[in-house]
């Protein structure tokens, strides 16, 4: 998948671009989890090509990645919620305590989630990278690079 964003901080090699939505962001059924506010979304991308804040660059990421983001962030918990209900009942018998386990083992798989996906986003493994420079903010031209 590619999109266009507009680069608005930059921290040593990882660009943060604001993305505006796109006419078909308006009937996707996902629209509030990837545009939360009004006029689109921030996100982060490898900055290889020694892009500038202000520049406008083209990102790109593969759908397959995106499939397994998808997965482990809405498949994954339900399983685990499930799983907990199921434990829980079978330990103590009784219903609230299943419900009470579901939920922890929710919590237990989004903590070590949380670490797994700060040791992902450092070595560069599930973020977007930015493939070319479109409209050089220095130089305000427009511009092609790879």
């Amino acid at each position: 998948m590619k999109e266009r964003g507009k680069i608005v901080r930059i921290n040593e090699n990882i660009a943060t671009l604001f993305v505006k939505s796109k006419d078909e962001c308006n009937n996707c059924p996902m629209k509030k989890f990837c545009t939360p506010s009004s006029g689109g979304m921030e996100l982060k991308a490898i900055n290889e090509i020694d892009a500038k804040i202000g520049d406008e660059v083209e990102i790109e990421t593969s759908l397959k990645r995106t499939n397994w983001v998808i997965f482990f962030l809405f498949i994954v918990p339900v399983l685990m919620l499930l799983f907990g209900v199921m434990l829980g009942k079978k330990l103590m018998g009784t219903d609230s305590f299943g419900i009470f386990m579901g939920f922890i083992m929710i919590g237990l798989y989004f903590a070590v989630l949380s670490g797994i996906d700060r040791y992902l986003v450092r070595k560069g493994k599930i973020i977007p990278k930015i493939t070319k420079i479109i409209y050089d903010s220095q130089s305000k031209t427009l511009k092609v690079s790879s």
